[in-house]
């Protein structure tokens, strides 16, 4: 039998002291049917031409540059570019197992092809030696992706953007990366391509080393315009979720991220405040109050949350 070819998408912006790690971890694995596609987002320093110049001894590393035009612009003309039977998302700096690929078509290659697998994932500064793994209550084989998506959210929990293998033609149904969304880029893509996978494997020994300390991710944005977009892709969850399940145990889990949202930003943008709180009433749950501070839940009950953010707001001008 034919072995799988897949394609390792990376999309590169000013990640130069990390870029060849990262490559090198993609070209030493232990299953060879592979292509690196780079897509170069207009980096301000040497990532793209230290990039290139790896990839003039790496015939399976090609590199592409764009507009700058974002992460998900660059991950779609990635995939565009590829030609894998299953794709890898792989962050820039970020790292994977020896034998990532390997032991991921293992478990694959004994479902239909519309199946998913994951593995766990860590965080790490500067040696993977020290990488932290945490048990994350999810490390199991799901009957369906919507299963796995929804114990994440109902946990508290995620899963970084490169734990999973999806095969080539649930990237397709899924319609892509969404290109206007600014933060919670991986939740929206991945909610959507979890809801097309029939089940979801785990695989056990492998992992994701992901590297904290980078100054450029997106994931410390608290701008109007990161706030907005979060509150967007709550709104697609809720418009791929009620696709496949409008029920109270849906409509709580859906609640439950709105009230998270406000609590976060709620004070910060009072407009924004105001529509999810419209999300809420049609959802018709009241605030689900599962994962903000137990003091919080506590005042809240006393109370009432809207009176708690008020509150919060003239004490701490937030």
């Amino acid at each position: 039998m034919k072995s799988p070819l897949v394609s390792i998408l990376i999309p590169l912006y000013n990640a130069e002291d990390f870029i060849i790690e990262t490559l090198e971890c993609c070209v030493n694995q232990t299953y060879k049917n592979i292509e690196v596609i780079v897509v170069d987002d207009e980096s301000k320093d040497n990532s793209y031409a230290i990039a290139m110049e790896y990839s003039k001894s790496h015939p399976q590393v090609k590199i592409y540059k764009q507009v700058n035009s974002g992460a998900c612009r660059a991950r779609n003309f990635a995939f565009e570019k590829s030609v894998g039977d299953y794709v890898i998302y792989l962050d820039a700096d970020d790292l994977i197992s020896t034998q990532f690929v390997e032991q991921h078509i293992s478990v694959l290659r004994k479902t239909d092809g519309n199946c998913m697998s994951f593995c766990s994932w860590g965080k790490f500064a500067n040696s993977t030696d020290k990488c932290n793994f945490f048990d994350i209550g999810i490390y199991r084989d799901y009957p369906h992706g919507f299963d796995l998506l929804l114990d994440m959210w109902d946990r508290g929990v995620m899963l970084q953007t490169s734990c999973y293998m999806t095969p080539r033609k649930l990237v397709i149904q899924s319609g892509g990366w969404d290109e206007s969304v600014i933060k919670n880029q991986d939740g929206d893509f991945f909610s959507r391509v979890l809801v097309l996978s029939k089940d979801v494997k785990y695989v056990p020994d492998v992992k994701v080393y992901y590297r904290t300390g980078n100054y450029a991710s997106v994931s410390r944005n608290m701008s109007e315009a990161a706030a907005s977009s979060i509150l967007y892709t709550l709104c697609s969850y809720r418009n791929t979720i009620f696709t496949y399940e409008n029920s109270k145990r849906t409509r709580s889990i859906l609640s439950m991220k709105y009230t998270n949202f406000i609590y976060i930003y709620g004070n910060l943008y009072p407009h924004l405040y105001n529509l999810a709180k419209q999300e809420i009433k049609s959802l018709n749950t009241g605030y689900v109050l599962k994962h903000v501070p137990h003091r919080v839940k506590q005042i809240s009950q006393i109370i009432g949350f809207d009176n708690f953010m008020t509150l919060r707001k003239l004490l701490f001008k937030k």
